[in-house]
Formats: structure tokens, sequence, C-alpha cells
């Protein structure tokens, strides 16, 4: 009672010749037709030229699994990365600060210029003690440097991105 492929004799295509032939590149004749010869032909092998197409089809199946396994790995790390980097940035615009004052504060930014920023008096003994830092703002804006109050905000930067800062006075290098 169920209804029959009328006019369509054999299996139906799968695979390549499929696609081939579901894309237009290549009518449904001429794909049966090379699937029948492709048929034949590895009927007609020896068991040795056999086993060697397997290896080989096996061999190139490992090298496209490793090349996916290794695109994935470095997908998760860019991932992995990005995440950082927001983190990174919630960390510095959570507890940055600019402190203008009369004491100016002399650091070594990251691609070598000896720069300072103005800062209070208090800005510059928590600076001098270790309670603070002077990290990179790490986001577009007014601001190229950010004064990091606490010792946690920074260590956490630091384990992030330790080029992000640029000054902290630990007392040990």
């Amino acid at each position: 009672m169920g209804k029959k492929n009328k006019g369509k004799k054999g299996k139906p295509l799968t695979g390549l010749a499929a696609a081939l032939v579901k894309s237009g590149h290549l009518s449904e004749t001429k794909a049966k037709k090379l699937v029948r010869e492709q048929r034949r032909e590895e009927r007609g092998l020896d068991p040795a030229e056999r086993a060697q197409r397997e290896a080989e089809r096996r061999e190139r199946l490992a090298a496209e699994r490793a090349a996916e396994t290794a695109a994935a790995r470095e997908r998760e790390r860019e991932r992995l990365t990005a995440e950082a980097l927001a983190r990174a940035r919630r960390i510095v615009r959570a507890g940055g600060t600019t402190s203008p004052g009369p004491r100016r504060w002399y650091f070594v930014a990251r691609d070598g210029r000896i720069l300072f920023l103005d800062v209070s008096d208090d800005t510059a003994a928590l600076l001098a003690s270790g309670g603070a830092g002077i990290v990179e703002a790490l986001e577009e804006g007014p601001e190229e440097h950010l004064i990091l109050i606490g010792a946690r905000d920074l260590e956490s930067l630091r384990a992030i991105d330790p080029e992000a800062v640029r000054f902290w006075n630990r007392g040990t290098p």
C-alpha cells in the first residue's frame, strides 16, 4: 500500500554524486554512470590494491580529523583569549580611575616611551606603597593609562595580561 518510486530503478544517489546532481553540476544519469564505473573499478582490484586504497582513505580521514581538531583547539584558544580580555576590561573599567593632582608619576609604556600621570598626594602614596598601580586602559577612550587601586585587581589583571600593568611597586621583582 506504500507508494513506489515510479520510473526510478535502483538505489538513490548518495554522497558526492548526490551533491553534484543537486547543485546542477552533473546530470543524474551521468552521476549514476560514474558511481557504477567506480564500483566496477573497485571490484576489479586485487586484494592488495583494495587494502592500499583503504589505507590511503583511512590516512586521509585521519589527517582531516587532525586538521579539524587543530582548528577546534585554535577556535577555543581564541575564545578563551577574548574572554580573558573581556575580564581584564571589566577589572579596569570597575577600578580604574584618574585623580589629577600636583605630582607627576612617571612610568614606561608598552611601546617603550616614558610617560607620566598627574596624581594627587594620596594617590602618589598608594602608588609608592604598592596599594595601587598604573595600568593600560584596554579600551578606546580619552585616557590611555589609568590608576587601578587594589592589589587583588592588579594581580588579577597581571594574570590575564602582564603587559597591561605598566607600574606596580610590589617591593619584589
